[in-house]
């Protein structure tokens, strides 16, 4: 049997929850969030979540987890900007390049 990705970060949460907070369930989780988060059913989540009496971990995991790349904003223009070639002044050791 296969759960989907919302049943699987419901019942993390549940276990982080039951195990005391598990620092390491807890950690899983919020990975899982995040490389699934685009294509998670978010009221199902909310839904569940209440059912499981897990809302207040569910809304740290909302916090904690890093920005979805679609969501960040560049304040130079619409795509990243490129790489640049930094490289240190002629006669400096260690230079970088």
């Amino acid at each position: 049997m296969v759960s989907s990705p919302e049943d699987t970060i419901l019942a993390k949460v549940k276990w982080a929850k039951l195990s005391g907070g598990s620092e390491r369930q807890y950690r899983d989780t919020l990975r899982a969030y995040e490389v699934q988060r685009p294509q998670l059913d978010h009221d199902y989540l909310r839904n569940w979540a209440t059912r499981l009496s897990v809302t207040t971990l569910l809304d740290q995991l909302y916090i904690d987890a890093l920005p979805s790349p679609e969501s960040v904003k560049f304040a130079c223009c619409e795509q990243p900007p490129p790489l640049l070639s930094i490289r240190a002044p002629s006669g400096i050791a260690g230079s970088l390049d």
